[in-house]
């Protein structure tokens, strides 16, 4: 029952309005609403780390499934692997072919017993195939859009360049924090540059809040056309200046503020939502379902945030 409410949710509801929603209710608890912060982070899909063999050997798995040996070994030799990797690729290619048969057979027979889903996975495993079929013959050699596993074909990997986690496998989202409260601007299975974000995120900030006077980034966000930017419409940043300035050693201390909250707020708010409300391995099998749980996951620390503040200030008010 709670996988068709979520398909039927994901389904029907505008997520982006959703969250707007949420936001303008809560504009009233909102103080330092002429400030914000953004950041990124990737909310991780549960899934098994990707290899060429790990997805035909699934590929297998779906269709019929073999080659145990393989699978039970510690230590795995590369001429090996490329070995057992090209016999599940010809094998992966004979049973797709095989089952396409049967199926075209019994739809011949029963014409009104179509399965999408089914017809689903064979398109993928036809991707796959004419994927590895490029990788195996040109080794070395990288492919566009490259489908990482057969149950979750939407995923990507992402290079975040992290020291204990230099690729992640997930939606990549671009975040903006107003007084505690995450509202998610930009929202992909792809990787994306985040500083083409910024100019955005102010835009939406001005369309959920009015004025931008002070604004706090990542130093990547620090690109010329960035600061441009934010000079044109009067916005502080925490951005470093360039050159040298008489007052740089104050200019350092007054952008480090900023600079400080951003890093133990924003950033800590990325970790509360992945530790304490399932976003570290989002468990979702459908793409819309796994954005729904993301998108839940974000409002739902941030209205217990606002339940918070609320009760803080009726205890004020009563003492």
């Amino acid at each position: 029952m709670m996988s068709r409410i979520r398909k039927y949710v994901s389904h029907y509801l505008d997520l982006d309005k959703f969250q707007h929603i949420l936001i303008n209710h809560w504009r009233p608890v909102l103080n330092n609403t002429h400030a914000g912060m953004s950041d990124a982070t990737v909310y991780e899909s549960r899934m098994r780390y990707p290899t060429d063999v790990k997805l035909l050997w699934e590929c297998c798995q779906y269709l019929q499934g073999e080659i145990l040996d393989y699978a039970r070994r510690r230590k795995k030799p590369y001429r090996l692997t490329q070995r057992v990797r090209k016999n599940l690729f010809n094998h992966t290619v004979k049973l797709q072919e095989k089952l396409q048969i049967r199926l075209n057979g019994y739809l011949a027979q029963n014409p009104a017993a179509k399965s999408e889903s089914v017809f689903e996975k064979l398109r993928t495993i036809k991707q796959i195939i004419t994927q590895q079929d490029y990788l195996i013959k040109h080794k070395g050699s990288k492919v566009d859009d490259r489908i990482l596993s057969l149950y979750k074909p939407y995923v990507r990997a992402i290079v975040r360049g992290k020291e204990t986690k230099s690729v992640e496998f997930g939606a990549k989202v671009h975040m903006m924090q107003i007084d505690g409260v995450n509202y998610i601007e930009y929202f992909r299975y792809k990787a994306f540059n985040e500083t083409t974000r910024f100019k955005w995120s102010i835009l939406k900030h001005k369309q959920l809040f009015g004025n931008c006077s002070h604004w706090s980034a990542d130093r990547i966000y620090a690109t010329n056309k960035n600061r441009v930017y934010a000079t044109s419409q009067n916005i502080v940043t925490n951005f470093v200046a360039k050159g040298y300035s008489k007052n740089d050693l104050q200019e350092k201390q007054m952008k480090a503020l900023p600079d400080k909250e951003r890093a133990t707020r924003l950033e800590g708010s990325f970790g509360v939502e992945k530790n304490y409300y399932g976003l570290s391995k989002v468990k979702a099998r459908k793409e819309q379902t796994e954005k729904l749980c993301i998108y839940f996951g974000v409002m739902l620390a941030n209205a217990v945030r606002i339940c918070h503040r609320q009760k803080a200030q009726e205890y004020k008010l009563a003492a």
